[in-house]
């Protein structure tokens, strides 16, 4: 795992010095060494900051220029095949070769595409051709890896991560439909960035740009929908018997793929069906106890350490395991912000962190069960989406109005109190955690016209985010990559689609990697392959309903009586906390003074919001959240 950076065409006068004090943010990333290239006629230039892995030798180290003196490359990332495609290049005399000296033989004889294609891994690679003067990046298939670049009078720079690329432009104007699709959404969906002239390289494309080139010329070598479209097409009549099996021996082999290390290696273990079961498999691969790590919550209903503990303990791995305080989050929040390049609103970054950190003190890689919901029908609003829709689509207007009023005329807290007395008088009729949530939600999609807008609404944090902005907006923030959505029959798999597409590289992933990168922690997701995500869509939809097949598979490590739980998520009680141990920063930031001042947020709105949660007349806390970030963000930047 690294950091890489890159500049062509930049002035000569300021191209070392740029590039430079861009490798010094991403120093995060990669600790254990720093290294240059140049080529001054062509005015590139390549950074590279190491985290060292695999192959923990100098002979490791990049920019890694190839034999022929053709191709210089930076990477970031794993390639875990790589000792099969050495084998296929014919190299056995390297042995010693780690995965970047593989990857960088792989391109001097067979080419980029071709190259990427034969790859297993997460990453981002850039590549210098000094033969035909062109700069070449890539980016995974899902999207494991982040990949930012901005293009702008001939010059063209990259990184990593954003912060890099403010250093060196001079001109850096916010994107309101970026920033209305961050309230949105939670975070900023690719290609966008917050910034006008930054933006990031989708999943599984390439970027060619010539040293006489105008634009980058931006293609797609593996998208994500090209691996749901085979594994659609590759369908069978299987048994469920044969598709356990099947699939069970694909992950067994994912798993053993990612343990290859050379630092120690862990499991996160929030003891969910994902994270157990990555943690089982790879305890049943090896010989020793595996080191597993959770975080603990002391608000009732959000604590998972207890679930964890008790798969630990069956599995026999060495645990630990960490309590989040709420006292000591006005403090440390603040810091965990403080290191975001771009404001992300997914509050479950703050354990993400936490549990980076602890598993940071004790190994260097660490794999997680990212993945299962996208690929194996696990979100319950997957449910909650066709369940609604098949009723919602015979009420009239008028008594959607009503059902709307009904809904929110109790806060989500009275909701809850209510239906934990029914839960009480009858245990199992409530299996969801946080339902006064839920139904105000459900009130936000009542006017749904069809199943489409009903889940667009269902994953929004608001229909209206430009109320949030002073300035009206010029585009709609509908999520793109939607592409696949009137391709697929089955709802589910409509919405997993989109999901697969759009919410789990922009946010799951990207929560992943900015919170592991923090702390110097390689992160893996061993669930995110292309060869299972074609396995898991050439699967039937009945067989994955709820997880069913993962969960199946499971059971054959962990007995079910340990799993036998509702869903909960990784999440905090952020709502609690902006009202306890967060609300001096809170006041501060939303000071309405300086919201004015600052002239781009609807300040009535936001002191409406902030007024009603304070009182506890509505739980606001996830709009609330949103615009914390963004000002804590804006306040780092800007003031």
């Amino acid at each position: 795992m690294c950091g890489i950076a890159g500049l062509l065409n930049w002035p000569s006068k300021s191209l070392q010095q740029d590039l430079e004090s861009m490798s010094n943010t991403l120093t995060h990333r990669g600790p254990d060494a720093g290294s240059f290239w140049y080529e001054d006629d062509s005015k590139v230039g390549l950074a590279h900051r190491r985290l060292s892995i695999l192959d923990l030798s100098p002979s490791g180290l990049q920019p890694m220029t190839s034999d022929s003196h053709r191709w210089t490359m930076v990477f970031n990332g794993e390639i875990y095949n790589y000792k099969k495609l050495q084998k296929e290049v014919k190299k056995e005399e390297y042995s010693s070769w780690g995965d970047s000296r593989v990857l960088l033989e792989c391109i001097e004889q067979w080419g980029i595409e071709k190259t990427l294609k034969k790859l297993t891994g997460m990453y981002a690679i850039a590549l210098w051709d000094s033969k035909n003067k062109t700069l070449s990046l890539a980016r995974d298939p899902i999207g494991i890896k982040p990949l930012y670049y901005t293009y702008t009078e001939g010059a063209f720079a990259f990184s990593s991560e954003m912060s890099a690329l403010s250093l060196v432009l001079d001109k850096k104007e916010i994107d309101t439909t970026s920033l209305a699709s961050y309230f949105k959404f939670n975070s900023i969906p690719q290609p966008n960035s917050l910034f006008q002239q930054i933006r990031k390289c989708p999943p599984g494309h390439l970027i060619h740009i010539n040293k006489s080139s105008t634009t980058p010329e931006i293609s797609a070598y593996s998208p994500i929908t090209l691996h749901i479209s085979n594994g659609i097409k590759s369908r069978t009549d299987i048994s469920y018997s044969e598709a356990k099996k099947k699939l069970k021996e694909e992950l067994l082999t994912s798993i053993q793929d990612h343990l290859c290390s050379d630092v120690p290696l862990g499991c996160f273990l929030s003891g969910g069906t994902d994270s157990s079961l990555v943690c089982a498999m790879a305890q049943s691969l090896q010989k020793s106890p595996i080191k597993t790590f959770t975080i603990g919550m002391l608000e009732e209903g959000y604590n998972e350490a207890e679930q964890a503990k008790s798969i630990a303990g069956h599995l026999k791995t060495d645990h630990k395991e960490f309590y989040l305080n709420p006292d000591d989050m006005a403090h440390e929040v603040p810091s965990i912000l403080n290191k975001l390049d771009e404001p992300f609103a997914d509050s479950s970054l703050i354990p993400t962190y936490f549990v980076s950190k602890m598993t940071r003190q004790h190994v260097t890689v660490s794999l997680s069960g990212d993945g299962g919901d996208e690929l194996f029908c696990g979100y319950t609003r997957y449910k909650w989406s066709k369940q609604i829709w098949s009723k919602l689509k015979y009420i009239p207007s008028p008594l959607r109005h009503s059902i709307k009023f009904i809904l929110e005329s109790q806060s989500p807290q009275k909701w809850d109190s209510l239906l934990n007395k029914i839960e009480s008088i009858l245990p199992g009729v409530l299996p969801e955690a946080h339902m006064g949530q839920k139904l105000h939600r459900l009130a936000t999609m009542i006017h749904s016209h069809s199943p489409k807008e009903l889940y667009h609404h269902l994953i929004s944090h608001t229909n209206k985010p430009f109320n949030h902005l002073i300035q009206d907006g010029k585009h709609d923030t509908i999520l793109p990559h939607n592409q696949l959505w009137d391709q697929i029959d089955t709802l589910e798999e409509k919405m997993m689609a989109t999901d697969l597409m759009n919410y789990l590289p922009d946010d799951i992933l990207t929560k992943v990697d900015r919170a592991s990168m923090m702390v110097s922690l390689e992160a893996r997701v061993p669930l995110l392959t292309p060869k299972l995500v074609e396995l898991a869509w050439s699967l039937p939809l009945e067989y994955k309903k709820d997880k069913k097949i993962l969960k199946d598979i499971l059971y054959d490590y962990v007995p079910k009586e340990l799993m036998d739980r509702p869903k909960m998520g990784f999440g905090i009680a952020i709502g609690e906390w902006i009202k306890g141990p967060l609300r001096p920063w809170a006041e501060d930031l939303l000071e309405p003074k300086r919201i004015t001042q600052q002239g781009i947020i609807n300040n009535d709105l936001l002191q409406y919001l902030w007024a009603e949660h304070k009182k506890g007349s509505q739980n606001n806390e996830y709009m609330l959240w949103n615009h914390l970030v963004f000002q804590h963000w804006w306040k780092r930047h800007h003031e």
